[in-house]
């Protein structure tokens, strides 16, 4: 024994140096080629032994297989899995659908409780989140309301704000004319009325410089009344676009084409006076404080353009505040619905039931 230890021991000088540096080309073969390596480094190693010691060798063909290993064992078996099963919410019972030793699937209905106190109380939730919403929707809409936005094209009068005033909600701050359109009013006598349509042509003559300019039979009211000279006579309304020069108030007389009447033209009994289609006062439709004015007396401004903008804190605090009850009654009535929801309880995994408590209808569980 002590003879093959010295053997085995590595000697001094070249020959060890020689050895460690097979065993390093030995190992990089077998990591880059295996299959190669698994031969020849067998080979060569034998090779080696037998060159020295006089060893005898026998060999065989290589056969290429699988190497397969059983590894068996005994012991107590038992559950790899158990779930206590308990109720999440307090109610009480209204059905039980297993019993002690039934084998169940994972979701399998075991009992459920009385929903009702939790489904009133989630409808109440959600109510009261109905409400929050509606609060912060009402907010945002007077808080939008603070930019004041003109709602057609047209030229500002009567302006009676400046920055830095305090204004209330429904003060008018200014009137919105549309220079562009006028109208005017005018008495026809009932017979002729009989044979005016809408969209007949109307020539308009200025009673003060006798002008004319086109306008169209807009409006027919067959309502008759008794005219100053004792007529009977029918309003017909008459729009016209405005060429550039005219204004409203002017005093003036119609006389109305149709091809439906007995005589080629049809004149209005009396004068009217012109007024502009739409001229509408603007209101501050949220109380504040006026930021900014964008406008200025006179000045023809576009449909949309902005004409002024308020500052109201106490609406952006009204806010958040609404924000806020919003979100927690969402947090609330998500709580709500899962009580709901836990009411049935379930299985969580398959199994068989054990150590099942005797309960019946009615029982009062709690968590």
């Amino acid at each position: 024994m002590n003879n093959l230890n010295e053997e085995l021991k590595p000697t001094k000088g070249k020959r060890t140096k020689t050895l460690f540096s097979k065993k390093k080309v030995l190992i990089f073969v077998l990591v880059i080629a295996a299959g190669i390596a698994g031969f020849f480094a067998v080979r060569g190693i034998v090779n080696g032994a037998s060159a020295k010691d006089g060893l005898d060798l026998r060999t065989s063909v290589a056969i290429k297989g699988n190497l397969s290993v059983a590894v068996t064992g005994s012991g107590p078996a038992q559950s790899s899995s158990k779930k206590s099963v308990t109720a999440s919410v307090n109610g009480t019972l209204l059905e039980s659908y297993k019993n002690e030793g039934d084998e169940v699937k994972a979701g399998d209905l075991l009992f459920e409780l009385d929903d009702s106190t939790y489904k009133t109380n989630a409808r109440q939730i959600e109510l009261n989140l109905s409400q929050a919403k509606l609060d912060y929707e009402n907010v945002q809409q007077e808080i939008d309301n603070l930019t004041m936005i003109a709602p057609f094209s047209g030229r500002v009068t009567s302006l009676s704000i400046k920055e830095g005033d305090s204004v209330s909600a429904n003060t008018v701050v200014l009137t919105l004319i549309d220079e562009s359109k006028l109208k005017i009013t005018l008495p026809f006598t009932e017979n002729a009325v009989k044979n005016i349509k809408i969209g007949d042509d109307a020539l308009l003559f200025l009673a003060d410089t006798m002008e004319t300019f086109h306008g169209t039979v807009t409006n027919i009211d067959k309502n008759a009344y008794l005219y100053t000279d004792g007529s009977i006579v029918c309003d017909i309304e008459i729009t016209a676009d405005n060429p550039g020069l005219l204004h409203e108030n002017l005093t003036a007389t119609a006389k109305i084409n149709t091809v439906n009447a007995g005589e080629d033209e049809i004149f209005s009994l009396g004068s009217g006076i012109l007024t502009y289609i739409n001229k509408t006062p603007l209101k501050a439709e949220t109380s504040g404080t006026v930021k900014e004015l964008l406008v200025e007396e006179g000045q023809f401004i576009e449909n949309g353009e902005i004409i002024a903008i308020f500052q109201n804190e106490g609406l952006l605090l009204t806010k958040e505040s609404n924000l806020i009850k919003v979100n927690n009654l969402e947090l609330q009535l998500e709580e709500a619905l899962k009580e709901v929801e836990n009411c049935k309880i379930y299985a969580p995994i398959d199994g068989l039931i054990t150590n099942l408590k005797e309960l019946k209808k009615g029982d009062q569980i709690k968590t």
